[in-house]
Parts: C-alpha cells; structure tokens; sequence
C-alpha cells in the first residue's frame, strides 16, 4: 500500500523573488495551510517576497513546488525550516526596514488581525531600538558590524574584499581606526552572521584550521 501523507505541519520561511501578487498568493492558498505573505522592495535586492508558512510538505517537497510553479531556482528563492523558539522573531521580521527596505501586507490566513499588527509593531519597535543605538555617540565592535550588516548587499556576502570595503567606509562614519586585527575581525563576524551560507561555511573552515592537527 502507498504510503498516506503526512498530516503533521511544518513551518518554513520562504523567500522569493518576484511582483506578481496574484500568482504567489495563488500559491500559498494552494500549498498552505497558514501563511503570511509580505512584499519587499528595498535600495540593494530585487523586488521579491517573504513568508511564514506551515503545510504538510516536507521541506525538499515544498521547494521543489516552489520550483515548479513559481518558476524560480538558484538564489531567485530560499525555502528554509522555522525553528518553533524563533517564530514570533520571524514574523516580525517579516516587516522589517533593513536596507530602506518597504514592506506590504500582501495576503494571510490562520492568522488574526491583531496578530499581524502585533508584527508590525514588534518590527517597528525592533527598527526603532537599533537607529536608536546606532545614533549613539560610540559604537561598539558589534554594532559596527550590524552596519556592515544593514548596508552591505547580500551578493557580497561570500567577497571578503567586498566586506572589507565596507567595514573601512562603517570605520570611517564612526571615527574609529582601521586597525588590522579589529578589521579582521570585523570581516569574519559579518561573513558569518549573513544569510549567506557560502560565507558562513567559508568563514568556518578558516576557523576551524586554527584547531587542525596538520
């Protein structure tokens, strides 16, 4: 006998390029069980969505639907798994302001609407919060590298030159010397909390030589 399918949800954080409001929605309500769907446009990335979904998919059926009928492969999507203890995060992430990014309310369902305003405020709340530290007159080492964060765009990520640049130009707007050591350290700090996979593993292999017995 077949196998029946899973009726356990799963919940994912999808990211696709695109402006074709109908043709995504259309999606979400056909592959879905919640979701919310949020539009993006920002100074750095192409135009593209965000969205938290739960459905019965398993992760390599999900993206490969995304695929499929969305017509998208490579980086012109992600479809990764959303940790239970990091939803609430997520979720107000998906309206965040990074990168002059602006965000609209495209479709949900399963949610209420004092949910998704609770988002949107939590975002609002989290943007308001960090433009606030970052005004201050001193910054720390971590800051500074969420700057780097903010401003670099996320195909520079895996470019450790392209990272330095902007590590000097973040240096140089707070008045701070470029010292070799706190460079370097910079660079690997951002390489490895982007979204950038290839940089996060680059900047782990370079680690863990530190620790080889060769």
């Amino acid at each position: 006998m077949p196998k029946p399918p899973s009726s356990v949800l799963k919940a994912y954080r999808v990211r696709v390029d695109g402006e074709d409001d109908e043709r995504v929605t259309k999606f979400f309500q056909k592959f879905g069980d919640k979701y919310l769907l949020v539009h993006h446009v920002t100074t750095t990335d192409n135009p593209h969505y965000h969205a938290y979904v739960e459905t019965t998919y398993s992760q390599g059926n999900f993206s490969n639907k995304i695929k499929e009928v969305l017509g998208v492969k490579g980086g012109d999507y992600s479809n990764k798994t959303c940790d239970t203890d990091r939803r609430i995060e997520y979720l107000g992430y998906l309206f965040n302001t990074k990168k002059g990014n602006k965000s609209r309310l495209v479709v949900y369902d399963g949610f209420s609407p004092i949910d998704v305003a609770t988002y949107q405020a939590n975002a609002r709340a989290v943007a308001d919060e960090f433009q606030a530290r970052m005004s201050s007159s001193k910054k720390t080492q971590y800051e500074m590298c969420q700057m780097v964060l903010e401003r670099i765009d996320k195909k520079d990520f895996i470019s450790p030159d392209k990272v330095y640049d902007c590590v000097i130009d973040v240096l140089k707007a707070c008045h701070t010397m470029a010292r070799p050591n706190h460079v370097r350290d910079m660079i690997a700090t951002v390489m490895a909390y982007s979204e950038s996979g290839k940089a996060k593993e680059f900047v782990k292999n370079l680690t863990l030589k530190f620790f080889s017995k060769d």
